[in-house]
């Protein structure tokens, strides 16, 4: 299957060039595979960066307020999760307003009216098993995950 990533910001970027933010963002979606198998199921062939410094001061904010309660570097270190969307303007609308409960109507990893969900395995986005062609628009999201 095919699908195109939309990064949001944050993303680690050496360069401007599409090519290059595209094999960083393969890298990425392909080091979060759950199946050693999906190595080869999946085909990629844009990525976009969005960038949103509303999110990124939100992350920064939120990472200096953890650092201040006492939880350790390693307690705060940054990772990816994943989100599936069927239409490009659905993934472009979450990049621009964020994850919210209820802001999506995707309900493929749970009820959006009673959580946010993101997935932490890029091959694991979709309930069933993907069928050969099926396309998608995947929205990598740069997280800090503590208890």
């Amino acid at each position: 299957p095919a699908a195109f990533p939309f990064l949001p910001a944050g993303f680690p970027a050496e360069s401007e060039e599409s090519g290059s933010l595209l094999q960083r963002a393969v890298a990425v979606l392909q080091s979060s595979y759950l199946d050693s198998t999906s190595q080869d199921g999946f085909q990629y062939s844009q990525a976009i960066l969005v960038e949103n410094d509303l999110f990124l001061s939100e992350l920064k904010a939120f990472a200096r307020a953890k650092e201040a309660a006492g939880y350790s570097q390693e307690e705060l270190r940054e990772t990816f999760a994943f989100l599936l969307f069927d239409k490009e303007e659905e993934a472009k609308e979450v990049c621009q307003t964020g994850l919210r409960v209820n802001s999506s109507s995707i309900s493929t990893l749970g009820d959006p009216a009673k959580g946010v969900y993101i997935s932490k395995h890029a091959d694991c986005l979709h309930p069933r098993p993907w069928q050969h062609g099926k396309s998608g628009y995947i929205v990598i999201c740069k997280l800090i995950k503590v208890k």
